[in-house]
C-alpha cells in the first residue's frame, strides 16, 4: 500500500511568507498611527516667557528709533567752530583716518 501525501509543502512556504508579509505591514500601520496620534495630541496651553534682558533690550530699541538720524545740536556747534575759525583739523589725521577705514573695508 503506498501513501499518497496530498499536503503540497511550497503551498505552506507561500502561507508562511504571506503571513510574515502581512506582519510586517500590520506593525507598520501601528507605528505610524502612533506617530500621528503623537503629532495631533497638540498642547493649546503653549506660553513664551521674555527675560527682563529682552525687555530692556526692546526698551533700548525703542529709544533708538525714536532718536533723529542727524544730532542737530552737534551740527551746530561744528558750524558755529567752522565759522568762527576755532575747528581746525590736521590734514594728517584725516588721511590717517580715511587710510584706516579703507584697510578695514568700510570704503
Amino acid at each position: 500500500m503506498q501513501i499518497e501525501d496530498k499536503t503540497n509543502i511550497s503551498s505552506f512556504e507561500n502561507l508562511k511568507d504571506v503571513n510574515k508579509q502581512a506582519e510586517v505591514k500590520r506593525k507598520q500601520l501601528e507605528s505610524s498611527k502612533v506617530k500621528t496620534n503623537k503629532t495631533t495630541n497638540v498642547n493649546n496651553s503653549d506660553k513664551v516667557d521674555i527675560s527682563q534682558d529682552a525687555y530692556k533690550t526692546n526698551e533700548m530699541v525703542n529709544t533708538l528709533k525714536e532718536m533723529p538720524d542727524i544730532r542737530y545740536d552737534k551740527v551746530d556747534a561744528l558750524k558755529r567752530d567752522i565759522d568762527s575759525g576755532n575747528y581746525n583739523v590736521e590734514g594728517k589725521m584725516v588721511a590717517d583716518k580715511i587710510m584706516k577705514d579703507i584697510s578695514e573695508g568700510k570704503y
